[in-house]
């Protein structure tokens, strides 16, 4: 098995190409949340808001010339405050490497920027499946948990 190599995503067409290729073909068929899942991917929307993740920063897992997982990050802040912190837009490892340490090394590469920014890192889950793992993991982080999200469909 080839070995993963990583790479920050530069603001061009090809890494805007192929980053949203990969969230469509994996993440969207995975993220399966009603009206709610990635599979009602919206050009419109979802485009714009990848390209302005290149901007700021985004990055990809790669074996074999493939991307098998991805990280892009955002300034955003509360409703409340002009107070920035960076969040992701997206998360995703490929379900045959997520316990190989990817997801570890492309959060590393989050919590790096939002030091170097001098901001806070804030990344959350909004998926309904292997939750408990997901918390697990981000607390093996050095992330607390600091409130939840609930869904009626």
């Amino acid at each position: 098995m080839a070995e993963v190599t990583y790479r920050r995503l530069e603001e061009n067409h090809a890494d805007l190409e192929a980053v949203c290729e990969f969230l469509i073909a994996t993440f969207a068929q995975e993220h399966q949340m009603g009206p709610l899942s990635a599979a009602n991917f919206s050009v419109t929307k979802g485009l714009p808001a990848v390209a302005s993740s290149l901007q700021f920063a985004a990055w990809v897992a790669e074996r074999d010339g493939e991307i098998v997982g991805s990280i892009g990050l955002q300034s955003t802040s509360p409703w409340y405050t002009e107070v920035e912190y960076v969040g992701d837009l997206w998360l995703y490892v490929i379900p045959e490497l997520r316990k190989d340490g990817v997801a570890s090394t492309l959060v590393g590469f989050a919590k790096d920027e939002a030091d170097a920014r001098g901001m806070p890192l804030m990344v959350g889950l909004f998926n309904d499946a292997e939750v408990e793992g997901k918390i697990s993991f981000f607390e093996k982080m050095g992330f607390r948990m600091v409130g939840a999200q609930f869904l009626k469909l």
